[in-house]
């Protein structure tokens, strides 16, 4: 494991554009571990640059309108799915620092992702949540209303 990710960053230190490579090093060096782990790996190494494959940011530089294509879009883990995440992820970090003249990270768009993400899943939650409430604060309505009238006869 130690001489795998060894290897996986110093080819990274040489030459950060084999990135893809060395996700791959890791990915097929490391037992158990896919795309999404090995690049949590390389996010640890540089995580200015290397976004982590992360449901939340996949689905959120992916999204598209339509049924399968949101925060509901099913996930491959691939390395070419990553490759368009990590493409996409750099398009977004130009444009961002070009309009705010600030430095934006991997971690930066990761960060958002995961707010996004966790948003749209609580939001969705909360929904059902405040339904049941809703349902048994309307059944406890009608049972005091029954013991009231108990009461009164």
């Amino acid at each position: 494991m130690e001489q795998c990710t060894r290897e996986a960053f110093e080819t990274y230190a040489k030459d950060s554009d084999q990135w893809d490579k060395v996700v791959a090093m890791l990915a097929k060096g490391l037992r158990g571990v896919g795309p999404a782990t090995a690049s949590l790996l390389l996010n640890t190494y540089d995580g200015e640059n290397v976004p982590f494959f992360s449901d939340e940011l996949l689905r959120w530089v992916m999204f598209s309108e339509g049924k399968g294509n949101g925060w509901d879009r099913k996930i491959k883990y691939s390395m070419k799915e990553y490759q368009e995440l990590y493409r996409r992820v750099g398009v977004l970090r130009e444009r961002l620092a070009k309009e705010s003249e600030k430095t934006i990270t991997s971690v930066d768009v990761e960060m958002v992702a995961y707010v996004l993400g966790r948003r749209q899943t609580e939001g969705i939650k909360r929904k059902e949540v405040d339904q049941e409430d809703k349902e048994g604060d309307e059944r406890e309505a009608g049972e005091d209303k029954n013991k009231r009238k108990k009461r009164k006869v």
